[in-house]
């Protein structure tokens, strides 16, 4: 009852209501379960099909050609395979022959030329004299195998014992050896031969091109609504085995899909790089889960600055661990500015829920604190002007402290240092009441005192004279 008294007290005399405005908007987009992709595996021979016209090999690296294009599939510092050029390099004409050169070098036969990949090139490839190789029989690993220029088939011999096999019956072409292996293309891929034994070349590849089409599902009812703390570590892999990708996303807005930071970095040659959105994670990580949508989880995290960022993530990949909250050290807090209260320690336009002003009082249920965060919140309750009580987070830098004894005594406060608020409300106000109360008293004496000093005046002028007129009949 105190508390609600001292409530009320400061309302009457700030005399401000604060104003409340909601943020919560409506989910677009659907809420299907398959928000996340479950990798971002593309694989090349989708792309290429039958129009795979010939391939060159270079350590780890693998060129493809498919009728004018031309793409490169070759391992990031994680090791991960990406696609140099995923539209590929438009040549002159179809592309009908590739190869390394013993520099490392990637040389493409464009009839009636030759031509040299040379990505730092606007054009992608630059004039070249190479020659290059056909092999219709080759010797490796103890084996022969012939290529029937006529059928396309292909055929193995054991060198020992010459008895030929066939591995594939037609529709073969471009016999090579990269590194004392035999390879050959069939129906549109590329095959490495083991003895009698063939094995598809791996032409996948990390495509994140997309990852600005993730859909937001219902995301911005889930983030608006209540919450319970819940700290998580994101694994490099999935309990399906995948490897875990988290995509950076901005939650100021939810539309129908989530939107992803347009940043780039500047490289030392000057140019600009755009920086990827959705990368691998390398490592296991500490982060906040504040929602799930569907497959995925919306995480906050620090990011490559060390700073709160969210992310969305497969919710495979992420696993609760324990949380123990901090001592909170404050009871019941105000507002020192127009402050907005977010549904999740995380402040951004999807957790907004209100706006109050200056001077709120709050009762503080608990402080929230992680120390891979850059925020402390305090989770704080007040009632409405409809009633409703209230409840969300806010940063504990815009919060003072507050008590009801002490008069006097400085705030113990998370604000400013310096910054001090009459403690003792209740009684100030009652001192102000006496105090006014006894100038309405004197002031009502005065006026009636001098009003009946001016009736006395006005009766002695008109009255007639009367010696024996006692003053105080």
């Amino acid at each position: 009852m105190k508390f609600k008294a001292v409530t009320m007290a400061l309302a009457f005399v700030l005399a401000a209501a604060p104003q409340y405005a909601f943020a919560a908007q409506a989910a677009q987009g659907d809420d299907s379960s398959e928000i996340y992709p479950t990798d971002f595996i593309e694989d090349l021979a989708d792309t290429l099909g039958s129009t795979l016209s010939d391939y060159a090999l270079n350590g780890q690296t693998s060129a493809f050609a498919g009728d004018t294009s031309l793409y490169v599939i070759s391992p990031d510092d994680n090791g991960d395979m990406q696609l140099e050029r995923k539209n590929g390099v438009t040549a002159p004409q179809a592309i009908t022959m590739l190869d390394y050169g013993e520099d490392g070098t990637l040389y493409f036969y464009a009839p009636p030329s030759v031509y040299r990949y040379a990505p730092e090139t606007k054009s992608g490839y630059a004039p070249a004299d190479y020659e290059f190789e056909t092999n219709t029989e080759i010797d490796v690993n103890g084996y022969r195998y012939v290529l029937n220029s006529t059928s396309g088939g292909l055929m193995a011999y054991n060198i020992q014992q010459p008895d030929p096999q066939y591995l594939f019956e037609d529709g073969c072409s471009q016999l090579k050896e990269y590194n004392g292996e035999a390879y050959i293309i069939n129906d549109g891929a590329v095959y490495m031969l083991d003895g009698l034994t063939t094995a598809k070349v791996p032409t996948t590849y990390i495509d994140t091109s997309t990852d600005d089409k993730i859909r937001t599902g219902n995301a911005a009812e889930a983030l608006a609504g209540d919450y319970t703390v819940r700290p998580v570590t994101v694994r490099t892999r999935t309990t399906d085995g995948h490897n875990t990708f988290i995509t950076k996303i901005d939650l100021d807005e939810i539309g129908q899909y989530f939107t992803v930071p347009d940043e780039t970095k500047i490289l030392p040659d000057g140019e600009e790089q755009k920086v990827p959105s959705t990368q691998r994670l390398m490592n296991d990580s500490n982060a906040l889960a504040i929602a799930e949508v569907g497959n995925a989880t919306i995480i906050v995290m620090p990011d490559e600055n060390g700073l709160s960022q969210s992310y969305i993530t497969l919710t495979t990949a992420t696993e609760q661990t324990s949380y123990s909250p901090p001592a909170n050290d404050m009871s019941h807090a105000y507002a020192l500015t127009d402050i907005s209260i977010y549904s999740r320690p995380y402040i951004c336009g999807a957790t907004r829920i209100a706006d109050v002003a200056t001077g709120t009082l709050f009762t503080v249920e608990e402080k929230f604190s992680l120390s891979y965060l850059d925020d402390v919140f305090y989770r704080v309750t007040y009632t409405a002007e409809d009633g409703r009580e209230i409840t969300g987070y806010v940063a504990a830098g815009l919060l003072s402290a507050y008590t009801f004894e002490g008069e006097g005594e400085k705030e113990n406060t998370t604000g400013q240092d310096d910054f001090e608020y009459g403690d003792n409300v209740e009684k100030v106000i009652i001192v102000l009441l006496i105090i006014l109360l006894a100038l309405v008293a004197v002031g009502y004496v005065i006026f009636y005192l001098t009003r009946k000093g001016e009736g006395s005046v006005r009766r002695r002028k008109n009255a007639p004279s009367d010696e024996n007129d006692d003053l105080y009949s």
